[in-house]
């Protein structure tokens, strides 16, 4: 991989770094499908909008067990499997779909490549010329499965240092540790407001000497509202209750939604807008101290 070297490019204007997404997840997993002609219709017209263009992905058929499960898409084992039949399946026609979308004149359209297909196909996008590459390591894959697939990701576009020779983003991308160990272009999910609707904001784990806000070091998931507590219950420490941290705890969370946020206790605990607020604040600070250039393969960091 060390033949390959980063192309020059010049900066996007900050007002057209929007990148577009097909949307082909949650067609998968409502049982929908996203009309392809029409799809690449709107990215023709509509192109210079965007960045990046995502593809139009084929995620792996579900299997006749998948289909059975009523709530398949909340339930994690369901995706923590596939067939290889299936995984070649859905990465061929991914890989045509780019081809297809390239040929159409979409000249930001961006691949994707999941876990399970063979890394075959990373490569053939890196030797077809792909300088912008998504990584769907699974919505409901474990953290360290996502993590061990994402060091072999990265250890394939990475040269001999360590520095990626392509672009990248993550696709539903957002625990902090998975952030931080990789030299992202860019990440995305819906994690910020999901939380947010179930009673949650993120505050950052510790300040730095100068008295900042650290927020490298990962997040605690406050809850905040009644709905949130009776779900935290069972979260195996996942989340922490408000009301049962100690008053030094208490005091930093509460200092946290104001002087950064700028929000009290009472807005955050009622209104789920106000969560929402307080969520974005924490991945807009995150990204800022975003600044890994290259990937140095170490264990998990938290």
């Amino acid at each position: 991989m060390s033949a390959r070297v980063r192309a020059k490019r010049p900066p996007q204007e900050a007002a057209t770094r929007t990148i577009l997404d097909s949307g082909a997840y949650s067609a998968y997993t409502q049982n929908k499908e996203v009309n392809a002609e029409e799809y690449i219709r709107y990215c023709v017209q509509y192109q210079h909008h965007y960045s990046r263009i995502i593809v139009l992905d084929t995620i792996p058929p579900k299997t006749e067990e998948q289909k059975k499960k009523k709530k398949a898409k909340y339930d994690k084992g369901t995706y923590e499997s596939t067939s290889p039949e299936a995984a070649e399946f859905g990465a061929k026609n991914s890989f045509d779909m780019w081809v297809r979308m390239r040929d159409a004149g979409i000249q930001n359209a961006t691949p994707v490549f999941h876990r399970f297909e063979r890394f075959y196909w990373l490569e053939r996008y890196l030797d077809e010329g792909a300088d912008y590459i998504c990584f769907g390591p699974g919505a409901y894959s474990s953290h360290s499965k996502k993590r061990d697939w994402l060091d072999q990701c990265f250890s394939t576009i990475c040269d001999s240092d360590g520095y990626p020779t392509v672009d990248t983003h993550g696709l539903a991308v957002t625990s902090v540790e998975l952030i931080m160990r990789y030299p992202w272009t860019s990440v995305d999910s819906a994690a910020w407001c999901k939380r947010a609707g179930f009673g949650v904001v993120l505050v950052p784990k510790g300040k730095n000497k100068d008295g900042s806000y650290d927020y490298s070091r990962g997040a605690w998931s406050v809850a905040v509202s009644d709905v949130a507590f009776e779900q935290a219950m069972g979260k195996d420490g996942q989340r922490k209750i408000f009301f049962n941290l100690s008053k030094a705890e208490k005091d930093y969370v509460l200092e946290y939604l104001r002087t950064v946020c700028g929000k009290n206790f009472s807005e955050v605990a009622i209104s789920p807008h106000h969560r929402r607020v307080c969520n974005i604040v924490f991945f807009h600070e995150l990204g800022k101290s975003h600044n890994v250039d290259r990937f140095v393969q170490t264990r998990g960091l938290f």
